[in-house]
């Protein structure tokens, strides 16, 4: 079967998703528009002085805020990319950037065009810094994620936490692995297995949509990206592998939220989501 023929086909033959995962994507989907109703309510409560309930209400909401830990962060959302977005990808940022304003998440987007990834990295990294970021959430162009990912992964509490999404050639995999070096490890979040609340620890990802507080790059120390070489495997590593690997080495743990990674797909001629990982 040709490629074409295999993207066609590729619709029809989906299986439908088990109660079980669409509860647990729909939970976080409810709380997620629970609170922007919530919070965009009280953006408005604020330029109505005169109706004193509304303001009541304002200040408890502003108060689950600050619970949340959203106060303090800046956090620098960095795009490597070429000449060309995806228009998907830049309608989720849109919505991405409604929802941290009415979280109070102080956000800049940060874009570096060109071809030589560990140099629009680094240059993205320094901008960040010039900025006095607390996070950067990493985000590749060819993505797409659900508007609470920024919020969702900052409650997590962690130095590097990231979503999990799946290639786009065949083999079908995904970006995170178990094991670096054991490319047989990755991580899979497919329909027929039961999804995790709790983080799962990897030692390796790719950094399509992962959140790094800005503490790990002084600690990792230059180059923050390398193009690795493993001795053990006689492969080489991409930039967000060998960063991880030293970042590991340096005593960080990398975790994946199994629900959050289930809504995210890697954008192509069609948009490659988790039923296609066996």
């Amino acid at each position: 079967m040709s490629l074409l023929n295999r993207k066609i086909a590729a619709k029809p033959t989906r299986v439908e998703t088990p109660t079980n995962v669409q509860d647990e994507i729909k939970k976080a989907q409810d709380i997620a528009n629970n609170d922007r109703k919530q919070s965009t309510e009280s953006k408005k409560v604020d330029t109505k002085k005169e109706e004193p309930k509304k303001e009541s209400k304002a200040v408890t909401i502003k108060a689950n805020v600050k619970a949340q830990d959203t106060s303090g962060v800046r956090l620098a959302i960095c795009v490597p990319c070429k000449d060309l977005l995806h228009s998907v990808f830049s309608h989720n940022l849109c919505s991405m950037l409604h929802y941290n304003y009415t979280k109070n998440i102080e956000t800049r987007v940060f874009y570096n065009m060109g071809t030589l990834v560990c140099n629009q990295r680094a240059s993205l990294v320094k901008l960040a810094q010039e900025w006095a970021a607390t996070h950067i959430l990493w985000l590749d162009s060819d993505t797409s994620f659900p508007f609470y990912t920024a919020f969702k992964l900052l409650s997590h509490n962690q130095s590097i936490v990231a979503g999990n999404y799946p290639t786009r050639v065949l083999p079908y995999k995904t970006v995170a692995y178990k094991k670096q070096g054991d490319w047989e490890s990755y991580l899979r979040h497919g329909v027929e297995i039961e999804p995790k609340k709790d983080l799962i620890e990897v030692e390796g990802i790719g950094m399509g949509c992962m959140l790094t507080e800005m503490s790990v790059f002084d600690a990792v120390g230059k180059p923050w990206f390398n193009i690795g070489y493993d001795e053990r495997t006689d492969d080489y590593l991409g930039e967000d592998m060998d960063f991880c690997l030293r970042a590991r080495e340096r005593g960080y743990k990398i975790y994946v939220d199994d629900v959050l990674s289930r809504q995210l797909n890697h954008l192509g001629t069609f948009a490659f989501s988790h039923d296609l990982v066996k």
